[in-house]
C-alpha cells in the first residue's frame, strides 16, 4: 500500500512483536491479500479492536470456562506476549498459531 489514508474495515488477528501489540487489519476497499499488521496508533476506531477482542473472548467460551480452559488460555496469552504465537481469523473463526 502507498502512504494514502486507509480506513480499517475489521481486525482479523493479533500478535506481539518486540513487545508491541500488532493487529491484522482488513482495509476498506482492499482485498484480503492487502491485509497488514499494524500497531494500535495506526488504526482509527478503537471499536474495531474492542469488537475483535470480544469475538476472541466468545471463541474461548466467554466467562463460563472451567479452570483448565482458563489456564490454557493464560498459557496461550503468554506465548502471544512473547511473540511466539498469534491469533488470526480464518473462515469466520479465530485461531491461534505459532509464528
Amino acid at each position: 500500500m502507498t502512504n494514502e489514508k486507509f480506513r480499517a474495515e475489521r481486525i482479523d488477528g493479533k500478535k506481539v512483536v518486540c513487545g508491541t501489540i500488532l493487529y491484522f487489519v482488513k482495509w476498506i476497499g482492499c482485498s484480503e491479500e492487502e491485509n497488514t499488521w499494524e500497531s494500535i496508533s495506526t488504526i482509527k476506531g478503537d471499536s474495531l479492536i474492542g469488537k475483535f477482542l470480544k469475538e476472541l473472548e466468545e471463541c474461548r467460551g466467554g466467562k463460563n470456562r472451567n479452570s483448565y480452559d482458563r489456564m490454557i488460555d493464560g498459557m496461550i496469552d503468554n506465548f502471544v506476549k512473547k511473540g511466539q504465537m498469534q491469533f488470526i481469523r480464518k473462515n469466520d473463526f479465530i485461531f491461534y498459531e505459532s509464528i
